[in-house]
């Protein structure tokens, strides 16, 4: 399951909760005048005192959960989390009953749990380490079981691990969640090289096979005495020979959902296009593409980054974009009926902008997106050819402010969106 969609539900499911522990308070104490520090036995439980010492208990996770709190310091968020196991036993003190309601839920948890501990324990390392302008690392992660998974699974776009490098933080549950911006070669792309239509011939080589169990993540460094600015210090310090656990994969873009528009305009805010880099690399490679996306006909992306250098962070994938934009490519693609648009913004620039590509290519503009007028741009484009914009499907992923815009213009529009920000 794609438990981050989720998320919003447990919050309210435990808020919820936390109001009802309140009220019951409450009126104990209005109606009855219940001594609430009292551990004589009853025909419920052990004592009322238990019923507060969880309610307390309760209250401290509450605080942990505050979005500020919980982003600024995920530590505090998760070790107040612990608090569940002790306040739930004091409340099934409180109320005996109370375990019967528990049984089924733990049991799903100790089941979720032992399947995460199988996944942490299969084989990883890291191969490659690579940093970029702007505190940028990328961790290329050999990880065959994995990938393997995923391979079987044709899972693609808006999926996410948990890794554990011990160097950084040697506690055993300092699990950070952190998207997949490159994946591992497809089987399609595997059989087409094995026919003879890749650029490695009648069969797969060395590098080929690696590329089928490699899979890349870029980490952006939050500041200062972050678990970022750790794995920045310890990856120059030692490089591959950090050790590394990962969990996952979760989560996932809804094929189902992005397969019926012919029309996708994709947002991203720096760091954020990491989920969106999936998408452009397989548009990019046609038997992924005709798989994943088949009635697609333009893809649009728009990237918003502070430096131009930040645009190095794929590079490979720029350069690639913008042979299909403008180079001997784009011919080929119109003629299987797909079209790419890049719009680059670049808000931090010193004198003019430049051309993303040496020598031509995709120029950046400085400044920031017209979002409004973009989705106008390409409302009009697809309304030629579907009815008030129903072809168009629009994903964001960076920061909030931004993905509130393209949301407001989204509704504007009349189009159909999601966004692939995740908080966990």
């Amino acid at each position: 399951l794609s438990f981050e969609r989720y998320i919003v539900y447990h919050r309210i499911v435990g808020r919820s909760t936390f109001a009802l522990v309140i009220c019951h308070f409450a009126l104990m104490l209005a109606d009855f005048r219940t001594d609430q520090f009292s551990m004589r036995s009853s025909c419920i439980g052990l004592g009322i005192a238990w019923g507060t010492i969880s309610g307390v208990l309760f209250m401290l996770m509450l605080v942990g959960t505050i979005d500020s709190v919980r982003q600024r310091c995920y530590e505090l968020f998760r070790y107040t989390h612990m608090l569940s196991i002790p306040a739930l036993t004091a409340a099934c003190l409180h109320a005996t009953s109370t375990i019967y309601f528990l049984l089924a839920p733990v049991t799903l948890y100790i089941v979720d749990l032992l399947l995460r501990l199988n996944q942490r324990a299969q084989p990883a390392r890291i191969d490659t380490v690579r940093l970029y302008p702007g505190k940028v690392i990328e961790l290329v992660v050999d990880a065959p079981d994995m990938c393997r998974r995923m391979r079987e699974r044709k899972l693609t776009f808006g999926m996410f691990v948990y890794l554990r490098i011990p160097e950084v933080s040697p506690d055993p549950h300092d699990f950070h969640p952190f998207s997949i911006s490159k994946f591992p070669k497809m089987p399609d792309q595997q059989e087409e090289e094995e026919r003879g239509m890749g650029a490695l011939g009648p069969g797969l080589g060395p590098e080929a096979l690696r590329e089928t169990r490699r899979l890349s993540i870029h980490i952006k460094n939050m500041g200062p005495n972050t678990w970022t600015d750790g794995l920045m210090k310890r990856a120059l310090e030692e490089g591959t020979r950090m050790r590394i656990q990962v969990e996952g994969p979760y989560g996932e873009i809804s094929m189902r959902w992005l397969a019926r528009y012919p029309t996708l305009i994709a947002f991203g805010g720096g760091i954020g296009i990491t989920q969106l880099m999936p998408v452009l690399e397989s548009i990019l490679d046609g038997p992924s593409r005709l798989r994943c996306l088949p009635n697609l006909t333009l893809f649009v992306l728009v990237w918003v980054v502070q430096h131009p250098d930040h645009f190095s962070w794929f590079k490979d994938l720029m350069d690639a974009a913008a042979a299909l934009v403008n180079g001997e490519k784009a011919a080929v693609r119109r003629a299987a009926g797909l079209r790419v648009q890049l719009w680059l913004y670049a808000t931090r620039v010193d004198g003019d902008p430049q051309p993303l590509i040496p020598g031509g290519g995709v120029p950046y503009i400085k400044g920031r997106p017209d979002i409004g007028g973009i989705m106008d741009q390409v409302g009009n484009e697809a309304g030629r050819r579907n009815r008030a914009g129903r072809g168009v499907a629009v994903v964001a992923c960076g920061p909030k402010l931004m993905v509130s815009q393209v949301g407001q213009e989204v509704d504007r529009h009349g189009f159909h969106w999601r966004t692939l920000n995740f908080f966990i």
